[in-house]
């Protein structure tokens, strides 16, 4: 389905067609691109000079976004892996990552940058869900988003010290 196809739909923008593969399809690769960015800042703060209080506050928001997660499957009634079509995602091919990504040599540079794979994803996943009939699933995604934001701010002032 190409994406004039998804947008020209005879449903209401917005409303999530429980049956619509493309939409859990998203979800699922949104929840892969938020948790992996949140693992990899964890990691990088976990090994760094004061960044255990950091470090902490991203796992406590890796295990939010991971019930929040379980709860959308719950409310779907389906598990997201399940329409994952990672054979034919155009990110797995070889030249779509020599284009795309830049060498990143400095920590800091792989840490601000996962910061912001985690809040495009976030901010995804609260779009995707906004409609689901279940208001505090976005507002749980929206409350992430915010906390991570927090983090990228108190980050960048500590980077600048």
């Amino acid at each position: 389905m190409c994406f004039l196809d998804f947008v020209n739909q005879s449903r209401p923008l917005g409303i999530i067609d429980m049956n619509n593969n493309e939409e859990k399809r998203i979800l699922d690769v949104n929840r892969n691109r938020i948790t992996e960015g949140l693992r990899v800042v964890e990691d990088i703060l976990r090994f760094s000079e004061g960044g255990e209080r950091f470090a902490l506050r991203i796992k406590k928001i890796r295990h939010e976004v991971f019930n929040v997660f379980e709860y959308v499957e719950k409310v779907l009634e389906c598990r997201l892996v399940v329409h994952r079509d990672s054979y034919n995602d155009h990110g797995r091919k070889d030249d779509y990552d020599k284009v795309n990504e830049k060498k990143r040599s400095l920590i800091s540079v792989l840490l601000k940058k996962n910061l912001r794979r985690v809040c495009e994803g976030i901010r995804v996943s609260e779009e995707i869900t906004r409609n689901l009939g279940k208001q505090d699933i976005f507002l749980s995604f929206k409350s992430l988003r915010y906390q991570v934001y927090d983090i990228e701010k108190e980050l960048e002032l500590d980077l600048k010290k």
